[in-house]
């Protein structure tokens, strides 16, 4: 009998048989963990020559299944179970890696495994845990780069959901313009930076002014917003006033500074213009002319029927002022005039006439 090659004297077994008897059985010598390789000499036949009668029954070991289990955060996947084999107490001391994305080796049981007759006993059991992920959030000024606040550290384990919508701060002084591309998500195996961008909380204050008297004619208006933003005015329309200029930034970009623009107004107001009749006071006709404060003004005389100008006044062209200006044209009606007759007081007869013409009012002597 051979157990792996080696001869063991003391299986060796002496049988007796007769001349030409047929041996086609032999004592099983089997020993735990081994298996039949072979049996040389089988069937014998008894021959007289003793050297020629021999059997030899060959024994090697056997294979025996072996498993590999693997489990990740202590949960068994049946799916990657290794199903092996083994040589009778070969000693197996590794096993097929299979971490997965995320996970890292934590332990392994039954290594080193000596395999044995036993497949029950034969088992390997590899752990693997999630690694530990990490995401940092920064509140960054979008214009300087500068961080203006301490990070947020989230922990989790690679591939856990993350939320940091809640994580957004309310910074003094500063606005919140931009959020990161995505709030939620995955954890990974590689740290993550998450940036929510703040600019420098500005504002533009926007005044109506009286231009003469420097004095605001309605409240002023705000504007909140921040560095770097856009921002577009327009002038209004006032009761009682005219707009005339602003300040050349009524449109632009917001800095950390208060922008301060201002749109000035001239106040309404008029010129009335009176063509009189010097003797009835009586007026023919009268013009209000409208304008702004500063507006110059030229008067004209006018021509009417049956009348003369007489009297102008002393300033026809005008500046106007917040108060009304009343311009004066006087006229006197153009007269009939004045017939001298002289008559014979005996006889009636007209002996001259003389004709004296003026305006009515004029004086006349005869």
């Amino acid at each position: 009998y051979y157990y792996d090659g080696e001869k063991h004297e003391s299986e060796t077994e002496y049988e007796k048989g007769k001349y030409e008897e047929v041996i086609d059985e032999y004592l099983d010598k089997n020993i735990t963990g081994y298996k039949l390789e072979k049996a040389e000499g089988m069937p014998l036949t008894i021959n007289h020559n003793t050297g020629l009668n021999v059997i030899k029954v060959y024994y090697v070991k056997a294979d025996y299944e072996y498993t590999v289990n693997y489990y990740y955060d202590g949960v068994k996947n049946e799916s990657k179970t290794e199903k092996l084999y083994g040589t009778y107490k070969e000693i197996i001391e590794t096993y097929p890696d299979k971490t997965e994305y995320g996970y890292s080796f934590e332990e392994v049981e039954g290594l080193p495994l000596t395999i044995t007759e036993k497949a029950e006993e034969n088992i390997i059991n590899v752990y693997y845990e999630r690694k530990d992920a990490e995401i940092e959030v920064k509140y960054v000024d979008k214009i300087s780069g500068r961080e203006i606040s301490v990070e947020t550290i989230k922990r989790g384990k690679v591939s856990d959901s993350f939320d940091i919508t809640e994580d957004a701060k309310e910074i003094e002084g500063y606005t919140l313009i931009e959020s990161p591309r995505s709030l939620t998500g995955k954890y990974t195996e590689e740290k993550q930076i998450l940036t929510y961008y703040y600019a420098v909380t500005s504002d533009v204050i926007i005044r109506y002014v009286d231009k003469e008297t420097e004095e605001e004619i309605l409240a002023e208006e705000q504007i909140i917003g921040y560095e770097g933003k856009g921002y577009t005015t327009s002038k209004k329309e006032i009761e009682g006033y005219t707009y005339v200029e602003s300040t050349e930034n009524t449109e632009g970009t917001m800095t950390k500074r208060t922008i301060e623009i201002v749109y000035y107004y001239l106040a309404n107001t008029t010129v009335r213009v009176k063509y009189i009749d010097r003797e009835t006071e009586v007026i023919l006709e009268e013009i209000v002319h409208e304008g702004k404060v500063g507006d110059v003004y030229e008067s004209k005389a006018k021509d009417f029927v049956n009348y003369i100008l007489v009297e102008e006044p002393v300033e026809k062209t005008v500046t106007m002022t917040r108060e009304e200006i009343e311009i004066e044209y006087y006229y006197a009606h153009v007269s009939e005039g004045v017939i001298e007759k002289h008559i014979d007081v005996v006889t009636g007869e007209i002996l001259d006439n003389e004709t004296y013409l003026g305006s009515e009012g004029d004086e006349y002597k005869t």
